[in-house]
C-alpha cells in the first residue's frame, strides 16, 4: 500500500524506465515545492481509453488484454490493476487542482476498488465465455 505521504526517496524497486521517469518528475516537483513554489504532486494510476471506449490502438492495457485473449493465457497475480479512463483522470485532476488546499499536497488518482489482472480475466470468462490458461508471472515471461 502506498500512501500520499510516502516518497520512496531512494528509488527502491523501480526497475524500468517508465516508473523511474515518474519518480524523477516527482523529485523535481518536490524540489520546487521545497524552494517555495506553489505546486502539488499527482500520482495517476495507469491511464487508459475514455469511458466512450474510443481510444488509441496502441494503448498498453488494451494491447495486453488483446494479447491475452488471442493467446488464451492470463497471469495469475494478486498485483493491483488500477486502470482509470483518461476522462475520469482529467476531471479529477482538474477538480483537485482548483482547490486552494491542493498546493503542497500529494494525490493518488486510482481506481476506487481493488482489482487484479486475475479478477479481470476471470470476469471475462464468466461474462463472455473467454477461456484462459492461468500462468504464474515466471511462466508468462517464458
Amino acid at each position: 500500500m502506498l500512501l500520499e505521504t510516502d516518497s520512496n526517496t531512494d528509488m527502491s524497486g523501480l526497475d524500468f524506465g517508465y516508473s523511474q521517469s515518474k519518480w524523477v518528475a516527482e523529485q523535481l516537483v518536490a524540489g520546487a515545492r521545497a524552494l517555495g513554489l506553489p505546486c502539488a504532486i499527482y500520482r495517476p494510476s495507469l491511464i487508459t481509453v475514455p469511458r466512450s471506449l474510443c481510444g488509441d490502438r496502441n494503448d498498453v492495457a488494451a494491447r495486453l488484454l488483446a494479447f491475452m485473449v488471442r493467446h488464451q493465457i492470463a497471469v495469475n497475480t494478486p498485483n493491483q490493476l488500477s486502470l482509470v479512463p483518461v476522462d475520469a483522470i482529467a476531471r479529477n485532476l482538474v477538480g483537485l487542482s482548483l482547490r486552494p488546499q491542493a498546493v503542497g499536497a500529494t494525490y493518488h488518482l486510482t481506481a476506487d476498488r481493488y482489482y487484479s489482472l486475475t479478477h479481470l480475466t476471470r470476469r471475462l470468462s464468466a461474462d463472455f465465455g473467454f477461456h484462459f490458461r492461468e500462468l504464474s508471472i515466471a511462466g508468462f515471461h517464458l
